[in-house]
């Protein structure tokens, strides 16, 4: 952990999620981070692979708020990628997978996008916008690459033609998974919460997509505010916060901090359990609270941003 970050942990600011891989990578290594049909991709290699592309991004003079364009379907690689472009400070740009070369198009050009991460499939898609965009790098995913060779659950379609036809390519794509295998070590760049971390397009649907750009801290609390907003439809609960607490098998999981609707009689308030149970039913499993912490009040500034950090703090 680099200097900068350790200020912002020990002034008690929230810290980037490729920063929270790194502390995992640190404290469990070994353990797994993702399966993909069966194949454990464990802290310490997610560390490595997303040092390595970054590296990569870095000696092709990537830059901190330039913005990398990711072209994929869900899969390692596409993880790797958005840790290792976030750790350059730069922007990861997700674009559909089911996007049409027009739709490709006005997105490239929107960002200004010199680098797309695209999967074997869609580089016919890219080849035919190249042209027109600023695309001067282009690296390319495949799936099958990071398969198991005895997959644990039947794999779709369109993995399986994968794995049996010969390698797709375009003449200078660079293959994604050599680069970020390269074993050097990005730059360190600081980040500030504050700093844009991705940027995601609207569908479209009633006129051109639109960018919606995502800081740091947006991203991290993206998952914790869901949790919070469904929280909030219990009819017993007025309000909630929740923050991320270290678990020594799961890495991190959900404690939640609830103010119990004043008009509520005490006899008839939820216990806890209740309350975890009724997440279960009502949101997927991990985002179920593992703890719930009654409070009077939630710490808030004038203007009314909740204070996580003194809860954290509690």
């Amino acid at each position: 952990m680099s200097k900068h970050v350790r200020q912002q942990a020990s002034e008690g600011r929230e810290v980037a999620l490729h920063q929270r891989l790194r502390h995992h990578a640190r404290e469990r290594s070994g353990q797994p981070a993702y399966l993909w049909y069966g194949q454990v991709v464990n802290w310490g290699e997610l560390d490595l692979l997303s040092d390595g592309f970054a590296a990569r991004l870095a000696a092709l003079g990537v830059r901190k708020g330039e913005p990398v364009a990711l072209f994929m379907q869900n899969c390692p690689q596409y993880v790797i990628a958005h840790f290792g472009i976030q750790k350059l400070g730069a922007i990861a740009c997700p674009c559909g997978p089911l996007n049409r070369e027009h739709e490709l198009e006005y997105q490239l050009v929107d960002l200004g996008a010199r680098v797309i991460v695209a999967a074997a499939p869609l580089l016919p898609i890219v080849e035919r916008v190249r042209v027109r965009t600023a695309l001067s790098h282009v690296f390319v995913v495949h799936d099958q690459d990071m398969l198991p060779a005895s997959p644990s659950v039947d794999l779709p379609a369109e993995l399986e033609k994968a794995c049996s036809q010969p390698r797709a390519a375009c003449a200078d794509a660079l293959d994604f998974l050599a680069a970020a295998g390269c074993g050097e070590r990005p730059p360190e760049v600081p980040i500030e919460p504050s700093d844009i971390a991705l940027l995601t397009y609207t569908s479209g649907t009633t006129g051109l997509p639109k960018g919606a750009m995502l800081s740091f801290d947006n991203a991290l609390y993206k998952s914790s505010a869901s949790v919070e907003a469904i929280l909030v439809k219990h009819p017993a609960i007025a309000q909630a916060a929740v923050i991320g607490v270290p678990d020594p098998d799961k890495g991190e999981v959900v404690r939640a901090f609830l103010v119990i609707d004043p008009a509520l009689a005490k006899q008839n308030r939820p216990d806890p359990a209740s309350i975890i149970a009724w997440a279960r039913e009502n949101m997927a499993p991990y985002k179920v609270p593992r703890e719930v912490v009654y409070r009077d009040s939630l710490p808030a500034t004038g203007a009314g941003k909740m204070l996580r950090r003194m809860l954290r703090d509690a």
